[in-house]
């Protein structure tokens, strides 16, 4: 299983409670102007960073009946993961600085280490929003008792950016449209947010924001960027497992040879193979197979590590690979996955 070799030998593995990574880009110079600007917190912020800390470790808070609690930590659970991602996506000084307590105190209390991040890019229109939902569903609808040794997580988060405007500075958020099926799983958590004019495909946070999800039992957090073009790579420098997607009729062999962002994929997916474009889309692939052979992968990288002893897997492969899929028949989905 891709995801299962990748936890395993990946070189892209980037410690996922590590929490030196929070202070990177505007993280370490945002932080210190709130410290110089707020002194402290009152009591009430104070009593709502514990409350949400709370709510995110779904801890409960007495009531009677175990249906009923559950159900109503669930419900609390969402509601705080909510306002606690709103709190690290502000520019307020004092929001901040509540935000820094929040995620000092879930480090300390949080004990879930079995968490995988999905990174899924592309250029706009591919079906980035789409191949999401499908792969989605496919993850919160496998037996998990059928898979045995697999990771096969029962809750899974989506973050979405979106672009911002640079003319009013609004964003539409309308990646979650795409996903009406999977917005209203019980199991699945989709929060758009906007780029906020962040270039590199992600908002300024977005790192904080998987965090926040990860405390709250989420295994999988799937991030999908803005569309993005060939040199926005910081997406890789963010979750375990980086996955391109691709257009039909997106490019020959030249194209993908290129340096730049299919350099640094784990996987090539070539979307909207169904129908008219299936043919052009096989096409599209065969053309990338052969380009990323010629492509220098990093040293270490997870594919070409085969005399790493913490890699058993003999049957990864020497370059990523490119897969064929249709989001919108869920065909090579299972594939994809697996």
């Amino acid at each position: 299983m891709v995801v299962l070799r990748l936890v395993r030998c990946s070189a892209w593995q980037h410690s996922l409670n590590n929490w030196s990574h929070y202070h990177r880009r505007f993280g370490s110079l945002l932080s210190a102007t709130c410290n110089r600007s707020v002194s402290s917190l009152s009591e009430d912020d104070e009593q709502l960073v514990n409350r949400l800390a709370h709510d995110i470790l779904c801890k409960p808070r007495g009531d009677n009946g175990d249906d009923h609690q559950t159900s109503s930590q669930r419900m609390r659970q969402r509601i705080a993961l909510s306002k606690s991602i709103t709190l690290v996506e502000s520019k307020s000084p004092k929001r901040r600085k509540m935000a820094d307590s929040l995620l000092d105190r879930l480090m300390k209390e949080s004990s879930n280490t079995d968490t995988f991040r999905l990174g899924i890019c592309g250029p706009p229109g591919v079906g980035k929003s789409s191949i999401v939902e499908a792969l989605g569903l496919y993850i919160l609808g496998l037996n998990k008792n059928e898979q045995e040794d697999a990771f096969c997580p029962e809750k899974v988060a989506v973050l979405a950016i979106d672009p911002s405007s640079h003319v009013t500075g609004g964003s539409i958020l309308g990646d979650k449209t795409r996903m009406a099926q999977l917005s209203y799983h019980s199991n699945a958590y989709v929060r758009p947010s906007p780029s906020s004019g962040v270039l590199g495909g992600l908002g300024a946070y977005t790192y904080d924001a998987a965090s926040l999800c990860e405390f709250a039992n989420y295994e999988l957090t799937i991030i999908e960027t803005v569309g993005v073009g060939q040199s926005e790579v910081e997406l890789a420098e963010c979750c375990d497992l980086f996955l391109l997607l691709l257009a039909p009729g997106g490019g020959d062999e030249l194209q993908g040879s290129k340096k730049g962002i299919v350099e640094v994929a784990d996987v090539l997916v070539v979307n909207k193979a169904d129908g008219e474009l299936h043919d052009v889309a096989r096409k599209t692939a065969n053309e990338y197979k052969k380009a990323v052979g010629l492509l220098r992968k990093p040293a270490g990288w997870w594919g070409s590590n085969k005399n790493d002893q913490n890699c058993s897997d003999d049957k990864s492969p020497a370059t990523p690979p490119v897969l064929l899929v249709s989001a919108r028949t869920s065909e090579g989905i299972p594939e994809l996955w697996d």
